[in-house]
């Protein structure tokens, strides 16, 4: 059940359906369908801090289904990001950037160095800087 919620989320399809089909199931009370629906619910309320910790602990296969949704997510988080650290002279600390968004290794420090100056985003050793 969870990899089937985990699936339909991952190509796009009729999540909600997957979930009414699971109501009154008692299914939904173990821990991974329970985790399904809470990367569901990080997705549908944009919360990428949310979406990133459950893609640490989703279990099996699925933080491979979640990995679909992870350049997305985390474009939206970077223009977030953009609008609340405001102008160019405030600069976040790189590390809290690339956790948040859930660059957890080396190479997710180059992957995110890459996405983050793809959209403009100055990323350097005194921090991000989100340019307006």
């Amino acid at each position: 059940a969870a990899y089937r919620i985990l699936y339909a989320l991952s190509t796009q399809s009729d999540v909600q359906r997957e979930l009414r089909d699971l109501r009154g199931n008692p299914i939904t009370s173990h821990r991974y369908v329970q985790t399904a629906i809470q990367v569901c619910s990080a997705v549908n309320l944009h919360d990428y801090h949310t979406f990133f910790k459950l893609h640490e602990r989703v279990p099996c296969m699925g933080p491979f289904l979640l990995d679909n949704l992870a350049t997305p997510i985390r474009r939206r988080a970077l223009s977030a990001m953009r609008s609340a650290y405001g102008p160019p002279s405030t600069r976040v600390p790189a590390q809290f950037v690339e956790k948040e968004l859930g660059f957890i290794t080396a190479e997710g420090s180059k992957l995110f160095s890459k996405l983050a100056s793809n959209m403009g985003i100055s990323v350097n050793e005194e921090g991000v800087a989100f340019v307006k």
